[in-house]
């Protein structure tokens, strides 16, 4: 004789009697399992390091997790068949955001990873100080011309003066102006 049994929907252990003739067979069916996760999703640094979920299920449903980026592992609870913490471990992040899915008793999980950060930037030298002045030479002072003299009659500067010099030898000069005008000075002395 073969019998078929109907999926148990709700999450509770059912029995069954079943009878033929003088004999009679108890028949006990595992409740329906059912998973719930703590948490659908995550986010973790640039940096990486662990991050965990709870499972939540019935004592006897089994359930796997598993994970679909080489950077992110299950480190602790890839199986089991009752409520467990599974423990990923993610990779530091060179690049780009990104994000992995793990599978844990059928759920999704989701984990976003920081981009890396950007690297500091090269300090900016500092700007080249200006060139010092240059001295500039002290000016060479113009000679200044002598003041004209007034004309000397004496000397007949303009040609009207005679000049008459007495001192103590024997001087005699002779001078003639820029005019007409003619000096001459004679002068003994003992």
């Amino acid at each position: 004789m073969s019998y078929t049994v109907a999926p148990n929907a709700v999450p509770q252990m059912r029995t069954a009697s079943l009878s033929v003739g003088d004999h009679s067979v108890q028949i006990v069916e595992a409740p329906a399992c059912s998973y719930a996760l703590s948490s659908s999703a995550a986010e973790i640094g640039s940096a990486g390091g662990s991050l965990a979920v709870a499972l939540q299920t019935s004592s006897g449903c089994a359930w796997t997790a598993s994970s679909d980026s080489g950077w992110l592992a299950v480190t602790t609870g890839t199986s089991g068949n009752t409520s467990a913490t599974i423990v990923f471990s993610a990779a530091a992040n060179p690049g780009s955001l990104r994000v992995a899915h793990a599978l844990i008793g059928g759920q999704n999980y989701a984990v976003t990873q920081a981009a890396a950060s950007a690297p500091s930037p090269s300090p900016v030298p500092s700007p080249t100080p200006p060139p010092a002045p240059v001295p500039i030479p002290p000016s060479t002072p113009i000679p200044s011309q002598p003041a004209p003299q007034p004309s000397d009659p004496a000397h007949g500067d303009n040609g009207n003066g005679k000049g008459n010099d007495n001192g103590n030898g024997q001087n005699q000069g002779n001078g003639q102006g820029n005019g007409n005008g003619q000096g001459n000075g004679n002068g003994k002395d003992g």
